[in-house]
């Protein structure tokens, strides 16, 4: 069984608890600064993502807009939800 490579942006990366261990966490501009999303750019122009999950409520129009794009030019899936606790809900992409 091959396993889906998930990345989230947004939210201050504190509050995971409901997501499942093996997604990887890139905190809202506001909690870690450009490093994240730059981090998670990279990976989806490396192939390093399958599916990207936006919570919009948390993050910057700029680095939603960003990731967006990176998202469409790779091919990778992406999902936008407006909280945090909304995968909580619907931890199966």
């Amino acid at each position: 069984m091959v396993t889906e490579r998930v990345a989230v942006l947004g939210g201050d990366g504190r509050d995971t608890r409901a997501l499942p261990s093996d997604w990887r966490i890139f905190p809202a501009r506001r909690y870690g600064g450009e490093g994240p999303t730059r981090r998670l750019l990279d990976s989806i122009a490396s192939g390093g993502v399958d599916l990207v999950i936006i919570v919009a409520r948390w993050n910057s129009h700029a680095s939603t807009k960003a990731v967006m794009r990176a998202c469409r030019r790779a091919h990778v899936r992406l999902r936008v939800v407006s909280r945090l606790g909304d995968l909580g809900k619907q931890a199966q992409p």
